[in-house]
C-alpha cells in the first residue's frame, strides 16, 4: 500500500486586516521521532506570500527502512489570529477529508491525486511523504539509510481567490505531522509559519 502524506491549512475566515505575520523564519521542532532526523527546515519568503512563489530547503536523516504499509499519518493544526488560537477540526470537502485527521496511505494517496489546486500544506506533507521512502505513484522510492539527504524545490500557490478554499492561505499555522508505523512513533514534527495574501 502507497504511502502519502498531506496536510491542509483548514480554518474559519477571518478578514486579512487582523492577520500579523508570526514567523519572520519558519520554526522546526522535533516532538519525538524515532526513525527520522530533520536536520534543518528553510521556507522563504517567510512570512510566505500569497498568491505567488516560495523555496522551501530541507535536510533530513532516515534511520531504517520504514515498513510504509504499516503506515499510520496524524495531523493536528491550530491557526492564530489576532493572538486567538484555533484549533482545527477534520472537515470533508468535496468528498475528501482535510485538516486535523487521521489517513491511511490509501486515504492520502487519494487526497494527494484528487485535491486541486495544490495548497503549501500538500507541498510541504509531499515532501515528508517523500523523507519516510513514499510515493504514490505506484513504484517504491529508494531512501538512502543513516545519510543526509537535501531538497530544495521552488513551488508556486496559485491565485484561488473566490472558491472554497481561498481561505486556506491565511493565518500564522501550528501543523503537528506524526506518522506510526504500528506502535512506533517514526515522524512527528511540529512546524510553523505564516502564510500572508498579497494586498
Amino acid at each position: 500500500m502507497n504511502f502519502g502524506s498531506l496536510f491542509i491549512l483548514f480554518v474559519v475566515s477571518f478578514t486579512v486586516d487582523n492577520i500579523k505575520a508570526a514567523y519572520s523564519k519558519a520554526e522546526y521542532n522535533d516532538c519525538g521521532s524515532q526513525d527520522v532526523h530533520i536536520d534543518s527546515v528553510d521556507i522563504y519568503p517567510m512570512p510566505i506570500s500569497y498568491p505567488g512563489t516560495f523555496n522551501i530547503t530541507l535536510k533530513h536523516t532516515l534511520r531504517r527502512p520504514l515498513q510504509t504499509e504499516n503506515l499510520q499519518l496524524s495531523v493536528d493544526i491550530i491557526r492564530t489570529v489576532a493572538n486567538i488560537r484555533l484549533p482545527v477540526r477534520c472537515y470533508l470537502v468535496d468528498g475528501l477529508y482535510v485538516g486535523s485527521c487521521k489517513y491511511t496511505g490509501n486515504e492520502i494517496c487519494n487526497l494527494i491525486r484528487n485535491w486541486w489546486p495544490k495548497t503549501f500544506g500538500l507541498y510541504l506533507t509531499s515532501l515528508v511523504s517523500t523523507i519516510l521512502g513514499n510515493n504514490c505513484n505506484g513504484s517504491s522510492h529508494q531512501v538512502q539509510i543513516n545519510k543526509v539527504v537535501a531538497y530544495n524545490e521552488m513551488l508556486q500557490l496559485p491565485n484561488i481567490s473566490g472558491s472554497a478554499i481561498s481561505f486556506f492561505m491565511s493565518g500564522d499555522f501550528q501543523v503537528k505531522i506524526t506518522a506510526m508505523e504500528q506502535d512506533v512513533k517514526a515522524f512527528c514534527g511540529i512546524f510553523e509559519y505564516t502564510i500572508k495574501p498579497k494586498k
